[in-house]
């Protein structure tokens, strides 16, 4: 990889900065107003992590981000909460609520699942299994999650005609 020139990475920041201060934005905000209700907050979260969900979905996902403010919430009941307000099982999003409330947890989203040529399964799997792996993830020796925790999530380069199967709880 090489070093950097001063230039180089000036033109990296440069690039990060309309995003950073969306994100610190939404950072103080969230802290500070009813996000069940705010709709400035909804429409900068929504346009930030580029939630394409109905306004139905929208409302159950902000009463829960909000609801979990005071005691945060982990990725697992996030799962679980999305799932039992919205009928749908949203790990990247409930991955963005938790790390909205404590941004040292990580965001599962396309973008850094490319980085690592990963993605999610979109065929074949069943809720449960989200739930299993969001209660014991794999992690390595050092405590990060390992790519191997593909029974979740699968390498991007894997054949169109896969379908994973999840084996009972």
């Amino acid at each position: 990889m090489g070093d950097l020139t001063e230039e180089q990475i000036q033109i990296a920041l440069s690039r990060l900065e309309h995003g950073l201060t969306k994100y610190l934005w939404l950072q103080r905000q969230v802290k500070l107003c009813d996000v069940s209700a705010n709709e400035e907050f909804q429409r900068c979260f929504s346009g930030f992590y580029r939630m394409r969900r109905n306004s139905e979905w929208r409302m159950g996902f902000f009463a829960l981000l909000e609801s979990s403010k005071l005691n945060g919430i982990g990725f697992p009941e996030a799962l679980r909460e999305i799932h039992h307000r919205c009928g749908m099982v949203e790990a990247s999003f409930a991955s963005k609520l938790v790390a909205t409330l404590d941004p040292s947890k990580p965001v599962i989203d396309k973008f850094v699942l490319e980085y690592f040529a990963m993605r999610l399964p979109t065929t074949g799997l069943r809720a449960r299994h989200y739930f299993r792996f969001a209660r014991h993830p794999p992690k390595s020796s050092n405590g990060v999650i390992t790519p191997e925790f593909s029974r979740g999530i699968i390498p991007a380069n894997h054949g169109a005609c896969f379908r994973y199967k999840a084996r009972a709880v």
